[in-house]
């Protein structure tokens, strides 16, 4: 025969850190949505337009997972290889948590008719050690391509379903 306990609140004795959780747990969850285009035609990072979201972590010793999408469409009439990067950054704290290196996601192209869009995913985790709100975003930069076209187009609702930054919050 099993047992079943309902309650409406769990509150530490004396902090909401005193509330065990076992390891592996979901403690927490946020999501954002973006669908405004970016136009990205430079080396530097930049913010991907709405890929930005703040988070608390309820312990200091969470891990937060992150689960990023961002469409992308790739321009024409480069008659050479074009690629781009994704950044996910704590902007609080000024720390890359995952940065694509060597190529990126790209494409080459040999004429107008030529063109590519590609949702770009990014899966990975990362230790805060606080319990203090931190800034997280998106951003993309183009490692290469250049010529007419060379420049890309982020989550452009004309061309894909936008992109998301979701943040899990797993207790350890």
């Amino acid at each position: 025969m099993g047992s079943t306990l309902t309650v409406d609140n769990i509150v530490g004795a004396t902090t909401a850190a005193n509330v065990k959780m076992p390891e592996g747990s979901v403690v927490g969850y946020k999501t954002v949505a973006a669908s405004t285009a970016t136009a990205v035609n430079t080396n530097s990072y930049t913010l991907v337009t709405g890929m930005e979201i703040a988070y608390t972590p309820k312990f200091s010793t969470s891990k937060l997972m992150f689960n990023v999408q961002c469409h992308m469409f790739f321009g024409q009439l480069q008659n050479a290889w074009a690629s781009i990067s994704m950044k996910l950054i704590n902007t609080t704290d000024g720390v890359a948590i995952s940065t694509d290196t060597g190529y990126g996601t790209g494409k080459y192209s040999t004429d107008a008719n030529d063109r590519e869009m590609a949702y770009l995913h990014l899966f990975t985790e990362y230790a805060p050690g606080a319990t203090t709100a931190k800034t997280y975003q998106l951003q993309v930069a183009k490692l290469q391509g250049s010529g007419s076209g060379s420049s890309f187009d982020a989550n452009n609702n004309n061309y894909g379903a936008g992109g998301r930054i979701t943040i899990l919050e797993i207790a350890q």
